[in-house]
């Protein structure tokens, strides 16, 4: 088919919808400025242009992953422009010099700033500090100065091909437990299901690290499904492989603590001993290296031993957490029983946070944060996920990698609200795609049968239950 024909082959509504969100961005641009309106709508196009190159590789595809796409495609960049907006010209600031509340993104922008010579105050950390997501931040301004346009860009794509991808993993992972659906459809689906989770999808409008590293984590699980069943192509098999030492390299850079979590599931991968295989053991030794080159370099021993110490770090003692604070008392100081007597409850504070009727109160560090707390979708989708962890992930670990990606996922999802108490959500957003992809299985497969219909609405029930004491608790 020629590139006319391909064109011409895509239904009328689907060319509406891309219009529509052509024009909605530029209308948001001009609405609210930043100082580089042009280059912004320009940039905004080309980010959507690299994500539909992306998609386009993908064999399996359809109308509705690609509505999906340009959908989400216009809410990043409406969030991007307003946060941009909110940072520069409503502040009387610039985008080389602009106005931030996140203590992340100042952090993380002055110690990149630090490094490439650009500012004589010395932040927090020195340069002795090892290269986390400062590093992405000085190749931005080693590149394009230092403007904050272009690593919110670099989120943003990274947060599209994240949920492109999560497509892709959810088709390799049902690829033998999915039903009769085509692989389009499951991949469209997923798609549409991890860009709906308004935390994940929300990562692309705001200068923190966790787009990149949600990028890294999908690509590495990606590939690792390369070493448990290998595609018939070659060319794609190599590809997948590529992409695992890309996610596990940018993992070691961006969030290096990381590594620890996913050595299992490299673990769990390892079934098929391929020449990729051979590669695999090479790249994870070198990126191993280096991972624990950085936990040292940046944290004293003692400091990954004793864990009240990264706990009393991390821990978030915000507003909004006030009254469960109280109940919950000092928490980095707590015995190792007492804490396995809360893990149920911060395991079920951190599946909910953040609420939806906080969500004025991270407005002024930025817009777009407002919709970071609207959780319903991930709620929906999560019950189909717990569904599938208790239920079906026990029965079918042994030969399926879609269940030990989810007990691996679970366990990761407890050993955070085990370290933070609950308190710290977006640390598991990373694991969003494998949820996805269980909820998939749940849904295609049990959502006829009795003891899953019965289960949902218990968990509904439960559901509304938790979210009104949350709210009467204030």
């Amino acid at each position: 088919m020629t590139p006319a024909e391909r064109l011409t082959a895509a239904p009328v509504w689907l060319y509406g919808i891309l219009a529509a969100a052509l024009a909605i961005t530029a209308s948001a641009v001009w609405l609210m400025p930043c100082g580089a309106d042009l280059q912004l709508w320009l940039l905004l196009v080309a980010a959507g242009v690299l994500t539909g190159c992306a998609y386009r590789a993908m064999p399996w595809r359809n109308n509705a992953g690609w509505a999906a796409l340009i959908i989400f495609w216009a809410m990043l960049a409406v969030g991007v422009t307003a946060n941009l907006h909110q940072w520069t010209v409503e502040r009387w600031c610039t985008l080389e010099h602009p106005w931030m509340l996140n203590w992340d993104a100042n952090d993380f922008r002055n110690q990149a700033l630090l490094r490439m010579g650009l500012v004589p105050e010395r932040p927090i950390y020195d340069l002795d500090y090892a290269l986390t997501y400062d590093g992405v931040l000085a190749a931005f301004i080693w590149l394009f100065g230092r403007s904050i346009m272009y690593p919110m860009l670099g989120n943003m794509l990274m947060t599209l091909l994240a949920v492109v991808m999560s497509g892709w993993l959810a088709v390799r992972l049902l690829s033998h437990d999915g039903g009769t659906h085509s692989p389009a459809f499951k991949a469209s689906a997923a798609i549409i299901m991890t860009g709906a989770i308004a935390s994940y999808l929300n990562c692309g409008t705001v200068l923190i690290k966790d787009a990149t590293l949600n990028c890294c984590t999908v690509a590495a699980l990606l590939g690792l499904t390369a070493l448990w069943n290998p595609p018939a192509r070659l060319s794609r098999r190599a590809v997948m492989v590529v992409m695992m030492v890309i996610g596990l390299a940018g993992i070691t850079i961006v969030r290096y603590q990381m590594l620890l979590m996913m050595l299992p599931a490299v673990a769990m991968a390892w079934r098929r001993r391929y020449w990729q295989s051979a590669i695999a053991v090479a790249a994870i030794i070198f990126i191993l290296y280096f991972g624990v080159r950085s936990m040292v370099t940046t944290y004293s021993i003692n400091e990954y031993t004793d864990t009240s110490i990264i706990t009393e770090r991390f821990f978030q003692e915000r507003e909004s957490h006030a009254t469960y604070l109280d109940m919950l008392g000092n928490y980095a100081s707590m015995g190792f029983w007492k804490k396995l007597m809360w893990l149920p409850v911060c395991c079920a504070v951190q599946y909910l946070i953040p609420l939806p009727w906080n969500a004025l109160a991270d407005i002024p560090m930025g817009y777009t944060l407002a919709y970071a707390h609207q959780g319903w979708a991930w709620y929906l989708i999560g019950g189909c996920a717990l569904y599938y962890l208790l239920l079906i992930s026990w029965t079918n670990w042994r030969r399926s990698l879609l269940s030990r990606y989810v007990l691996w996922a679970a366990a990761c999802f407890a050993g955070i609200a085990w370290m933070f108490g609950g308190t710290v959500s977006r640390y598991v957003l990373p694991f969003m795609p494998v949820f996805v992809a269980a909820a998939m299985y749940a849904w295609l497969r049990c959502r006829h049968r009795a003891a899953f219909r019965r289960f949902y609405a218990g968990y509904l029930v439960a559901l509304a239950a938790a979210l009104g004491v949350c709210w009467w608790l204030g």
